[in-house]
């Protein structure tokens, strides 16, 4: 198996609670380098290049523009994505608010050549699909990545990958959706992405779900991604979370369908976002970011 490389992505910008921004520091200060050695899983932290900023939970500062702050710190991680692949590595991003997706996944299309090839199973409670903030009833930039990876939204930000789209609406897939506002369902439908809710997953079953997925993004692609937004789990289970939502995953079902996905010789990445510590109980979510990357390299 390649070295894995942890990568942050230490910004909420994309969110209305910015206390994402401290998740992978908090990993880091808990351990999850060590907590994962002793399950077996060798892993080392990149370079956090991201300067310490007070980040107000509630208010951005005055006059701050979000987007420029969004797509600049997308860049930082898509050039840290890129040096662990060129490098022989296996990128793990940890977020930060799921706007980190436009960097992790630009970064992975430019470096393995493979713009509208590319696989991606995208594992959430929400849709993150407006092709504008505009659309958004929060207007937030964690609610459009989706839409950017897909060839629409703010220029900044569909810059952040050398080629577009990153994706193509065949290849991705969207797993546990449960919460989502008309202007994303009606672009993603529009463009035929298929979406697993979370009625559909607790009438089949999680395992056949993937089953599925894993097919779809593998069928004519070059490589394939995860992207896991840690909302997609029950707030029982995942408390420490910028965007709960009832009636989630499970954490059994979940890490027996991801059983070594991450170890497929055609998966290039995995991702996990929206890590806030600030909402955490007991450390239950940090445990559970360690389970699932147990889960997924096998």
């Amino acid at each position: 198996m390649k070295p894995i490389r942890l990568i942050p992505y230490n910004s909420g910008w994309g969110a209305p609670d910015r206390g994402c921004a401290e998740g992978a520091a908090t990993l880091r200060t808990r351990g999850l380098e060590k907590q994962l050695a002793a399950r077996g899983i060798a892993a080392e932290w990149a370079e956090f290049r991201y300067s310490t900023l007070p980040f107000d939970a509630a208010h951005p500062p005055a006059g701050a523009d979000t987007l420029k702050l969004v797509a600049d710190y997308c860049g930082i991680l898509r050039d840290q994505v890129k040096e662990a692949l060129a490098a022989g590595d296996f990128p793990v991003t940890f977020g930060g608010d799921h706007s980190m997706a436009i960097g992790t996944w630009g970064a992975v299309a430019d470096a393995r050549r493979c713009h509208g090839k590319l696989g991606l199973i995208w594992i959430d409670a929400h849709l993150d699909a407006h092709p504008s903030i505009t659309t958004s009833r929060t207007g937030n930039y964690h609610a459009t990545p989706a839409a950017v990876l897909l060839g629409e939204g703010a220029d900044a930000l569909l810059k952040i990958a050398a080629n577009r789209p990153v994706l193509s609406p065949e290849y991705l897939v969207i797993i546990g959706e449960r919460s989502h506002e008309e202007a994303e369902q009606e672009f993603l439908r529009r463009l035929g992405v298929r979406i697993f809710t979370m009625e559909e997953i607790r009438k089949r079953g999680l395992q056949e779900v993937m089953q599925e997925a894993v097919g779809r993004v593998t069928q004519g692609t070059e490589a394939f991604g995860i992207t896991i937004d840690l909302d997609a789990f029950d707030p029982a289970h995942a408390p420490g979370v910028g965007s709960p939502a009832e009636d989630g995953l499970l954490t059994g079902e979940t890490f027996r369908a991801l059983r070594g996905l991450a170890t497929h010789p055609e998966c290039a990445a995995v991702e996990i976002a929206e890590y806030n510590p600030r909402r955490g109980k007991n450390m239950r979510t940090t445990r559970l970011v360690v389970d699932l990357l147990a889960a997924l390299f096998g």
